[in-house]
């Protein structure tokens, strides 16, 4: 299935012409949507060429916000300082074998290498017949290469697609009316061009036609090499110029340049003779981003069918997420009482283990033959309110001795000494130590006491 390009719905030339932008949108009957000028920071333009790509940038980026929504890649006009162009006679040939031909021998028609440039051909019409001969009339253009692929970049930054680039001064003449039948000259601050019923036959890049003795000598060129034929129209531009009425020339002063632009955007019309500079990689890939084939068809297709599957089961993984969600919390809730409860448990067998530990220290107290209850007694008799024990520990030598460590806290230090001193005359006790003690965080006292328990007890 061959390949359909999308429906046009507007087209839009884009001409850097002077020290300006130039952008003129036409709708499909060819009338004007919108134009609009920006001037060019200063520096960007010299000698009619291109000088600095980041102030044509930043042009572009103003030119297209101001321009809104352009539906359609823009066609760009390269200044005329920048394009060469030339008219060549070569034996009669395929457009196709003329590039290649062209292609081997361009230094001979250019100035600058092959290498470092892009071009493209076309036919021309010409005053004069060529049906009989073995040669034919091209129209031959060429640009530096890193002076288009920039262009591209900055248009690419700025948010235009491109759908060509060519010389600003072959465009304009398409939107000229007086030029567009007989044969005429256009003229202006940068170039001369002849044109022959619409279409281009000599251009010449003049950096000053302030004075008409360029423009003379193009006409005077014309008359002798097309001999029959004269200069129907004289269309001026930017210059102070009067011609007189008796020449028999139709004299033209047109007072805007919006002509450049629009003559750019023109070329997407049927049957106009068009010359692309893009470099040809360029081209296929924008052939390939731009046409709708069977296989898009196909690819769209299997996308949709991926997106109605993706959407159901996006649909179905949140309809499970929320019943996953549910069961998360229903889990988490009953973990959270597993751990309280487990952390009781844990509790419990904690008093219940000290408990068994203190139990166990009494029957040894008792399987030892340890006066337990009457050291206890002695401790209960000599300690008053503000006194209280937390530990005891009984300790039997080899020889039946038994020690005993008592651990306790005091509100007041002197209760602690008053303990002492009523151990210390309780029959109960052979010896007292001086009990060691410290003052806790609130002011009380932490005290130790050692009892050596007598033997007779």
């Amino acid at each position: 299935m061959p390949e359909t390009p999308a429906k046009k719905t507007s087209s839009t030339g884009l001409a850097i012409y002077g020290e300006n932008l130039y952008l003129v949108e036409l709708d499909p009957e060819g009338q004007q949507v919108q134009k609009l000028t920006v001037k060019l920071p200063e520096g960007c333009i010299a000698n009619n060429a291109i000088a600095d790509f980041t102030l044509l940038a930043e042009g572009f980026t103003q030119i297209h916000k101001a321009a809104g929504s352009i539906k359609e890649p823009v066609n760009i006009g390269v200044p005329s300082g920048d394009a060469a162009i030339r008219v060549l006679t070569l034996p009669r040939m395929t457009l196709d074998d003329i590039r290649g031909t062209l292609d081997l021998n361009f230094e001979e028609y250019f100035p600058f290498s092959r290498l470092d440039a892009v071009f493209d051909v076309l036919d021309v019409k010409m005053p004069i017949s060529y049906e009989d001969r073995d040669e034919i009339p091209v129209l031959a253009s060429a640009v530096k290469r890193n002076t288009v692929e920039r262009i591209l970049d900055c248009a690419r930054e700025a948010g235009f697609d491109v759908n060509a680039i060519e010389p600003v001064q072959f465009a304009m003449i398409r939107a000229i009316p007086e030029a567009k039948s007989g044969l005429s000259v256009y003229a202006d601050t940068q170039s001369i061009i002849a044109a022959w019923d619409g279409g281009g036959i000599m251009f010449r890049n003049e950096n000053n036609t302030e004075s008409v003795q360029g423009i003379l000598n193009t006409i005077q060129f014309l008359s002798t090499q097309y001999r029959g034929r004269r200069v129907d129209t004289l269309i001026i531009y930017g210059l102070d110029i009067q011609l007189n009425k008796d020449s028999g020339v139709n004299f033209v002063n047109i007072e805007e340049p919006f002509f450049t632009a629009e003559g750019l955007a023109l070329r997407d019309t049927p049957d106009t003779a068009k010359i692309d500079l893009r470099p040809m990689e360029y081209v296929e890939l924008e052939k390939r981003r731009h046409t709708l084939s069977i296989t898009k068809i196909l690819v769209a297709a299997l996308l949709v069918a991926f997106f109605g599957s993706s959407i159901w089961t996006i649909y179905y993984g949140m309809s499970q997420t929320e019943d996953l969600k549910e069961r998360i919390v229903q889990v988490r809730e009953a973990n959270r009482e597993f751990i309280q409860r487990r952390a009781q448990l844990t509790q419990a067998n904690s008093k219940l283990e000290q408990q068994r530990r203190t139990s166990e220290k009494i029957l040894n107290f008792f399987k030892g033959n340890i006066p337990a209850l009457e050291v206890m007694e002695a401790l209960e008799a000599n300690s008053g309110e503000g006194i209280k024990f937390t530990d005891a520990d009984f300790v039997m030598d080899n020889k039946g001795g038994v020690t005993v460590t008592v651990n306790g806290s005091a509100t007041e230090e002197n209760l602690v000494m008053v303990l002492s001193e009523g151990l210390k005359r309780s029959k109960i006790f052979e010896n007292v130590t001086v009990p060691v003690s410290r003052r806790d965080f609130k002011g009380g006292m932490i005290f130790r006491l050692v009892l050596k328990v007598r033997e007779t007890v």
